[in-house]
C-alpha cells in the first residue's frame, strides 16, 4: 500500500517555501468554490424537483439518493485513493466527472433518473471535496496542523454560508 504522508521534517520544510502557500491557497480556494457550488445544488434542487411536478416523497427520495451517493462515494475514494496513493488525480478526476454529471440536470427526466442523477452527482462531488482535505493534511507538518487546517476547513465553511 503506498504512503503519501510526508515525514514531519519533510513538511515542516515544504511549509516555508512560497510553492507551499500557493498550493495552500489554491486548495482552500478550490474548496471554497466547490462548497459553494454544492450547497447552492443543494438549494435549488427541492424548488428544482417541486417544478417538476414531483411529489413531497419523491423529492425527499432523490435527496436521500444524494445522501447515499457521498456516503458510498467516501468509503469508494478512500479506498481507492489509499490503494492508489494518487490524491491528486482522483480529485481531477472526481471534479472532471462532476461537471458534466451536473449539466445532465438540464434535460427532461423522469423521478428515477434525477434519482440516479442526484446520486451520482453527490458520489463524484464527495472525491473532491473528501480528498483535498486528506491532501491538505498531508501537506501540513503536524505541528502546523492545528492552525492552518483550521484556516482551510473556514473556505469550506465559507463556502457553504455564501
Amino acid at each position: 500500500m503506498p504512503q503519501t504522508e510526508r515525514s514531519p521534517e519533510v513538511a515542516r520544510t515544504a511549509e516555508q517555501s512560497p510553492l507551499f502557500d500557493q498550493q495552500y491557497t489554491a486548495f482552500s480556494l478550490i474548496l471554497y468554490l466547490t462548497t459553494f457550488s454544492a450547497a447552492g445544488f443543494a438549494i435549488f434542487l427541492g424548488s428544482f424537483l417541486s417544478s417538476q411536478a414531483l411529489s413531497a416523497q419523491l423529492v425527499g427520495l432523490i435527496g436521500s439518493a444524494g445522501s447515499a451517493g457521498s456516503m458510498i462515494g467516501n468509503f469508494f475514494w478512500g479506498f481507492l485513493s489509499d490503494r492508489l496513493g494518487h490524491r491528486r488525480l482522483l480529485i481531477l478526476v472526481g471534479g472532471f466527472l462532476t461537471a458534466p454529471c451536473m449539466l445532465m440536470w438540464l434535460g427532461q427526466g423522469n423521478w428515477q433518473r434525477y434519482a440516479l442523477l442526484n446520486f451520482a452527482c453527490n458520489f463524484l462531488l464527495v472525491a473532491t471535496v473528501s480528498l483535498l482535505s486528506v491532501l491538505a493534511l498531508d501537506l501540513l507538518s503536524p505541528s502546523g496542523r492545528a492552525q492552518r487546517y483550521g484556516t482551510f476547513r473556514l473556505w469550506g465553511s465559507a463556502g457553504l454560508l455564501s
